[in-house]
C-alpha cells in the first residue's frame, strides 16, 4: 500500500492543485444540474482473457487471502465467462449507476501477436452494445503499434466504430506521448475529440491542473484537442488497492486518507478529477475500495461521468 503514497509526497500536498486554485471562478464554468465539482471515471481494459500465468498469480494471491471462492473462480476463468472476474462491465455499470456515476471503457485494438495482445476486439460486439445502450461510453486505448501513426491508428480506430456502430471520440494514452506535439496533430486527424493522459508535472504543470485544457504549441495550428490531465490516480494506485491487506486498518487507512485529500483538494477549486482504474484492478479489494471513492464522492454535490460528457461540457464555453 505504500506504493500509493509514493504518489503523493507529504500526504498528497504535491497533488494539492495550486494553479487551478487561483484560477478558480465559479460563475464562469457552471455544471450541470448545478454541481460544484466534477469527476470523470475511466476504466482500460487491458485484460478480458487472462493468460495461464496470470490466472495462477490471481489464483495464488486470492488464497493467500482466504478467498478460496474466487480462487477457484479464477482457476475456471478462462474456460468460462461465468467465472471471469474480468468480464465486469456490467457489474461495474450496476455500481456506478448505484452511486448516480456513469463512466467510460477504452479498449485496445491489437492484431494477434502484437505486445499486450489479449482479445479480439470483434469478439465482443455484444459488451459495448450494451455499454453504449447503457449510456456509457466507449473509447479507443492507444498502443505502441499505432504510436505516431495515422493510418495505422485511422485503421483501429475504424475497426473499433464497426464493432460499436457508433463513433468513437476518447483515447486514453498509456505511454505519456502528450510531450510530443506531433501525437495531437494525429490524434485530431484521426477524429478523436479529447485524450486523457498523463501531465508531466514539470513540463505541463501536471500536479497543479484540475481542470481540462487544449493541447498547445506555437508551431502547431488548427489542433483542437481537449486533455483530460490523468495526474491523480492511475494503475499503480489500482494494484496498490488489489494488494492491501483488509486485516491492517492503518493501511487502509493511510491510503484511504491520502485519496480524500485529493478528492477534497479537487472539490474546493470546483476543478476535475479525472480517475483511471483499469477494469482488471476491478475485483476484490480494488472493486473495494473504488465503491468507497464513489460513496464519499455521492456525498458532496458533484458530477461523475465520462471523458466525453466532460468534454462536451467543456467546448460549449471554451471554442
Amino acid at each position: 500500500m505504500k506504493d500509493v503514497l509514493k504518489m503523493a509526497p507529504q500526504q498528497c500536498d504535491l497533488l494539492k492543485p495550486l494553479f487551478s486554485a487561483p484560477s478558480n471562478n465559479s460563475s464562469s464554468h457552471k455544471y450541470p444540474e448545478g454541481k460544484e465539482f466534477a469527476v470523470c471515471l475511466v476504466h482500460d481494459v487491458g485484460i478480458i482473457s487472462p493468460s495461464l500465468p496470470n490466472v495462477f498469480y490471481y489464483c495464488y494471491r486470492h488464497m493467500k487471502k482466504g478467498s478460496i471462492k474466487n480462487g477457484f473462480k479464477m482457476l475456471f476463468s478462462r474456460f468460462s465467462r461465468q467465472f471471469n472476474p474480468f468480464f465486469n462491465f456490467e457489474k461495474l455499470i450496476e455500481l456506478e449507476r448505484k452511486y448516480g456515476a456513469i463512466s467510460g471503457f477504452y479498449f485496445s485494438v491489437l492484431n494477434k501477436g502484437e505486445k499486450g495482445y489479449n482479445y479480439n476486439i470483434s469478439d465482443l460486439a455484444c459488451e459495448l452494445k450494451n455499454i453504449r445502450e447503457n449510456g456509457w461510453e466507449v473509447g479507443f486505448l492507444g498502443s505502441p503499434d499505432s504510436l505516431f501513426d495515422l493510418e495505422e491508428i485511422v485503421s483501429r480506430k475504424m475497426k473499433l466504430e464497426d464493432v460499436l456502430r457508433d463513433k468513437v471520440v476518447g483515447y486514453v494514452d498509456p505511454f505519456n506521448s502528450l510531450n510530443n506535439p506531433e501525437n495531437w496533430i494525429i490524434l485530431y486527424q484521426a477524429g478523436f475529440e479529447y485524450m486523457t493522459a498523463f501531465v508531466d508535472p514539470v513540463n505541463h504543470f501536471g500536479e497543479s491542473v484540475c481542470y481540462p485544457f487544449r493541447a498547445y504549441d506555437p508551431e502547431i495550428k488548427d489542433v483542437d484537442i481537449t486533455v483530460l490531465p490523468l495526474n491523480v490516480i492511475d494503475f499503480n494506485a489500482s494494484e496498490s488497492f488489489g494488494n492491501a491487506n483488509l486485516n491492517d486498518d492503518d493501511d487502509i487507512e493511510n491510503t484511504w486518507e491520502s485519496i480524500k485529500k485529493i478528492i477534497d483538494y479537487v472539490s474546493e477549486c470546483s476543478g476535475i478529477l479525472t480517475l483511471r482504474f483499469p477494469s482488471e484492478a476491478m475485483i476484490g479489494n480494488g472493486l473495494f475500495f473504488y465503491e468507497r471513492i464513489l460513496s464519499y464522492c455521492s456525498k458532496k454535490n458533484v458530477w461523475m461521468t465520462s471523458g466525453k460528457k466532460i468534454t462536451d461540457w467543456w467546448r460549449s464555453f471554451h471554442t
